[in-house]
């Protein structure tokens, strides 16, 4: 019993790394996204690449497990609103 417990703590990291692997490359991607959307002049030049990826993705994830919580779809647009509204322009 020991071992399958500690065999399948040893599965859990494994995922771990992985996803922790699979949020930092959606947020690169997204910041390379922005720096791109900087130079088109569609995100002001000041604005802070990095800061914004995450900002984005954790609004994302948080509005997700809200949604699995209960939220209604009105409270999840009033979020998104919120959101929208701190977004540089």
């Amino acid at each position: 019993m020991n071992c399958s417990l500690r065999c399948a703590e040893e599965g859990a990291d494994s995922i771990r790394v992985e996803l922790a692997d699979r949020r930092k490359a959606t947020r690169l991607e997204l910041r390379k996204r922005f720096k791109h959307f900087q130079s088109t002049g569609a995100l002001p030049t000041d604005a802070d690449v990095d800061v914004l990826a995450r900002y984005v993705l954790t609004v994302a994830w948080g509005m997700a497990v809200e949604a699995q919580s209960g939220a209604s779809r009105s409270d999840l647009h009033r979020t998104v609103k919120q959101a929208l509204a701190s977004w540089p322009t």
